[in-house]
């Protein structure tokens, strides 16, 4: 399962949005910064609830956060990301059947890029959520765990 996958795209507005969004946020864990993160994310900001925020805020207020999300936001730089992007000949390497789940809202790249991924993997298939942004595990818990379920189940069939 690929969820609204990073690494086949460099955009450099996306990637200097991410990277500022998120590394305010670590810098200055406050209400606002993280709350203006979580909605970047979601294709409804209503869905960025008080609850949410405030789990975020305990995640970015953790002693190491700012190293960890310095690394994590290490593929936001055009030089490291350039180095590290997925070729459409590691996409037609992938041997096992894979689901590229995409969104309508994903504010990382268009639908369009996760129907390309998918074709290009030799067993790959699309499956895109209505009205999700790059959470929809979150955003569409429902959905979300249907489709993995409905995937994996006859993925379970098949080799059996």
């Amino acid at each position: 399962m690929l969820n609204t996958m990073g690494g086949t795209m460099a955009n450099p507005e996306v990637m200097e949005r991410l990277y500022t969004l998120s590394m305010d946020a670590a810098r200055d864990p406050s209400w606002e910064r993280v709350r203006t993160r979580l909605e970047w994310l979601m294709a409804d900001p209503t869905m960025v609830t008080d609850d949410l925020i405030r789990t975020r805020q305990m995640i970015f207020q953790q002693p190491d956060w700012l190293m960890a999300c310095e690394m994590n936001m290490a593929l936001q730089d055009p030089e490291t990301r350039a180095r590290n992007m997925i070729s459409d000949d590691d996409l037609r390497a992938i041997q096992a059947p894979a689901m590229v789940l995409w969104t309508t809202k994903d504010p990382s790249g268009p639908v369009d890029e996760g129907r390309r991924i998918a074709s290009l993997i030799p067993n790959g298939r699309l499956a895109v959520m209505e009205n999700c942004g790059h959470w929809p595990q979150y955003e569409d818990t429902e959905t979300f765990n249907r489709l993995h379920l409905d995937f994996l189940l006859d993925r379970a069939a098949a080799v059996q």
